[in-house]
């Protein structure tokens, strides 16, 4: 038998019940939101979620796919990346001049590269903003295992998509 409840420990007479056969599960509520409904070891979690025209994408079944893309769309048009493994010879100019060799002159509008300011020592690590996500593509596939340096170390460096938390 199919056994129905809220999404929610309280009990809102908004929202709207959703099964608990399947592990996650999305509901439209009456105020608009996604209800979403985690069942794991017999417990029921819930979480709800604005999404715009959630009862057509419910109704049509596509809001797992939409979802997706959605995401997609937002990994497409990122721009910042980490760059890790910064050797800590490196001034600022030194990694302006390697990326502009490395040929990204122009394709990029923001760098730093912080410096310890006790030690005078860079932190082996920077943040770069290209102008265009295919930049920022071509910037990680690049940069990825990069080992040429033009100093001596033995650093990889390791690129990785920026976030808004790691910038402080």
């Amino acid at each position: 038998s199919d056994r129905s409840t809220t999404a929610s420990s309280s009990d809102d007479p908004d929202l709207v019940p959703v099964s608990t056969r399947a592990k996650i599960q999305l509901a439209p509520s009456r105020r608009g939101l996604f209800t979403s409904t985690s069942v794991s070891r017999g417990t029921r979690t819930g979480q709800c979620v604005a999404v715009a025209g959630a009862e057509s994408l419910l109704a049509s079944g596509l809001v797992a796919e939409r979802a997706s893309a959605l995401s997609s769309v937002v990994e497409d048009n990122r721009t910042t990346v980490m760059m890790r493994n910064v050797p800590h010879s490196y001034t600022r100019d030194q990694l302006r001049m390697l990326l502009d060799i490395e040929g990204f002159s122009g394709k990029f509008d923001f760098l730093y590269l912080p410096v310890d300011f006790c030690t005078a020592v860079v932190q082996g690590y920077a943040f770069v903003n290209l102008t265009t996500p295919p930049a920022a593509r071509l910037f990680r596939d690049r940069f990825s295992g990069f080992r040429q340096w033009g100093v001596r170390t033995g650093k990889v460096c390791n690129v990785s998509w920026a976030n808004a938390n790691q910038q402080g």
